[in-house]
């Protein structure tokens, strides 16, 4: 559960059922001056709590976006008190949004990506009534976090993307799975950034893996072995998973249908 703090800043809330129906509540909370700017959450195969996200340095003044200067980690394995592993970036990273937990193992995944949403605001003179108001979206670099079991980072990662988009941005956002052991990200890409055989605005999906050990591999270009119909566009957020096998929406302006993925 999300709250907030008396300063305004995102605190979260723990209620945990236990067996016996009691409930215990508790805080998860950053050191100050670093408050929480985005999270996620997953339950692991034994029923342990694990939060991760990021976090930023609270300024007395800010004029712009929040930026993120490191990442938090809480777990409740083992631990008698309720505290967070806390690391910070080399280099403060803007619009970093969490966006999902996986568990492979030993390791923990924590996906991110760059993502900012702007508000269009409605025209001088144009009353709020009869204004629909509009959005512009910016997807940029994926990032990928390796956790031990214990909080402590391994490793981190990112591959680059970038898509502007107004209103409307849902193929933009990638999809994340665990596939045969290692951290796999699907994502749209411009093809025109692998090959000059297609049109500028021609759309690819695009494969990269990640092991426990953070072997990142290079991107596989689903151009020659993946040919969607004609005007199809693949959904990588709009997804589930059998197996070793991904399956996604892809959809044109008229009808929608799943396709089926997987890496030999």
């Amino acid at each position: 559960m999300r709250t907030f703090t008396k300063n305004g800043e995102i605190s979260l809330q723990v209620f945990q059922v236990n067996k016996d129906s009691s409930i215990k509540h508790y805080l998860i909370e950053t050191e100050l001056p670093n408050y929480i700017t985005s999270y996620t959450t997953t339950i692991s195969p034994t029923n342990e709590l694990i939060v991760a996200g990021m976090t930023y340095k609270r300024a007395t003044v800010s004029v712009n976006e929040k930026t993120a200067n490191g990442l938090f980690y809480f777990t409740n394995k083992g631990k008698s008190e309720l505290s967070c592993t806390f690391s910070l970036f080399d280099q403060p990273i803007e619009n970093l949004t969490a966006r999902k937990l996986l568990i492979n193992g030993t390791t923990i995944f924590l996906t991110a990506e760059i993502f900012k949403e702007e508000k269009i605001a409605p025209p001088t003179g144009t009353g709020a009534a009869s204004f629909d108001y509009c959005y512009v979206y910016s997807h940029k670099n994926e990032y990928m976090f390796g956790f031990d079991e214990s909080g402590v980072k391994k490793f981190e990662l990112n591959v680059s993307k970038e898509f502007n988009a107004r209103d409307f941005n849902r193929p933009y956002f990638a999809g994340y799975f665990i596939v045969e052991g290692k951290l796999t990200v699907v994502y749209n890409e411009y093809s025109r950034k692998y090959t000059q055989n297609y049109s500028n605005n021609s759309i690819v999906p695009v494969i990269v893996t990640v092991t426990n050990d953070g072997m990142l591999s290079s991107p596989i270009v689903m151009i020659d072995n993946m040919k969607l119909p004609y005007n199809y566009l693949l959904y990588p957020s709009i997804n589930t998973q059998v197996g070793s096998n991904m399956l996604f929406l892809m959809k044109n302006n008229e009808k929608s249908q799943f396709v089926s993925m997987k890496l030999n």
